[in-house]
């Protein structure tokens, strides 16, 4: 999980790094982003309940 967490990271310092000129279609893509992201790990940690090891 931890190239998971750095890309929350990237996508945190880049969310709070453009805070200050964030329109309205920058915040829909970063919390689209997001939710791929958590709908992708969630997906495979379904899918493969105790086969990843």
């Amino acid at each position: 999980m931890n190239h998971v967490n750095a890309i929350a990271l990237n996508l945190m310092s880049l969310a709070l790094g453009s805070l200050r000129g964030l329109s309205l279609g920058d915040v829909a893509l970063i919390i689209a982003w997001t939710l791929i992201m958590i709908v992708y790990v969630a997906g495979q940690a379904w899918r493969f309940p105790g086969k990843h090891r």
